[in-house]
């Protein structure tokens, strides 16, 4: 089935607040508490063996701008759209805001239980919606984030439970799924290439980005803590780089950013951020303790962060500053 644009999303401005099912707190409140056993005390940095320390000075991490409720601020992802602005998803929260680079916040976006956020070649922010474990519909949308008021449009009705978001130099957009057997693709004018989505067969995918016409994709739920490079141009010829191994505890792998030289990711169960050098595939751990983080990025058109500055979200509500010199 082809699935092309029919219009706009429902304005969320025009619906009833959408409350959290107990069942739903439930099973956010469970994967942050099983996630970050030591969020509280002892920094786990170097304590699911064998991933180690990265050599050299540790970073300073310090929370950015105002942290919102554990579990019910849960933020998901996070984008730079280049002028100035981070944009950063609040999963339960049902929008999408905007924070300057004082850590203000300058804008919010109704969007119903947005994941995966990503800026086009046009400049649009496009958003992935239905993130949510409740959710029975996802779609993508874009608004701009130039305007007084953004409204999102609606792009495409994707399958449900979509998490992640990337979009490549030519306008197509590439969303993972939990639940998912593949990594779907959409093109610009919102139909999904069926043929490209079924040879990308990369089981409960989550995090995604693309960098040198290579989709960079993790499962969180996989025994390994795996990054999968699948080439955009022939999907079939993935691979996977395995971090750890059983009896090693998994990462639980969530959203990841991608350099010349290197790969961040954060690891939900583990509470870290870690670097995997693209070259050799050896990876450490950047940084610890951060209670279930869900996505890094680095900081691009941002005010004066620059490429040593990453920024992380997390389940407990917070962004976080990493700064690497």
């Amino acid at each position: 089935m082809t699935t092309t644009p029919s219009g706009r999303e429902p304005n969320p401005r025009t619906r009833p607040a959408r409350r959290l099912t107990a069942s739903a707190a439930a099973l956010a409140l469970a994967l942050v508490t099983a996630a970050v056993p030591a969020a509280a005390g002892a920094s786990p940095l170097g304590s699911l063996a064998p991933l180690t320390p990265c050599d050299g000075r540790a970073p300073r991490v310090a929370t950015f701008g105002e942290a919102g409720t554990p579990v019910l601020g849960w933020r998901e992802n996070l984008a730079f759209d280049g002028r100035g602005r981070m944009w950063v998803t609040s999963l339960l929260g049902d929008r999408v805001e905007a924070f300057d680079s004082t850590g203000h916040r300058v804008a919010s976006v109704p969007v119903v239980a947005p994941g995966g956020v990503a800026v086009t070649p046009a400049g649009e922010v496009a958003v992935v919606t239905g993130a949510s474990p409740t959710s029975t519909r996802s779609t993508i949308v874009a608004f701009d984030p130039d305007a007084a008021d953004p409204i999102p449009r609606l792009v495409a009705t994707v399958p449900a439970g979509k998490n992640g978001l990337a979009v490549d130099a030519d306008g197509n957009m590439y969303t993972t799924g939990v639940l998912a057997p593949t990594v779907i693709k959409v093109r610009p004018d919102g139909s999904i290439d069926e043929e490209w989505s079924a040879r990308a067969a990369i089981v409960g995918s989550n995090g995604i980005a693309i960098r040198d016409r290579t989709a960079f994709v993790t499962v969180t739920t996989s025994v390994d803590t795996a990054v999968h490079e699948v080439p955009l141009d022939d999907p079939a010829a993935s691979r996977a780089t395995a971090l750890t191994r059983p009896p090693a505890l998994p990462r639980g792998l969530d959203d990841l950013a991608v350099t010349d030289r290197a790969i961040y990711a954060v690891a939900f169960t583990g509470g870290e951020v870690l670097r995997i050098d693209r070259a050799s595939g050896a990876a450490c751990v950047l940084a610890g303790g951060i209670p279930a983080p869900t996505s890094v990025r680095v900081a691009e058109g941002f005010g004066g962060f620059g490429p040593t500055d990453l920024f992380v979200t997390s389940a407990d509500g917070s962004t976080r500053h990493i700064a690497t010199t």
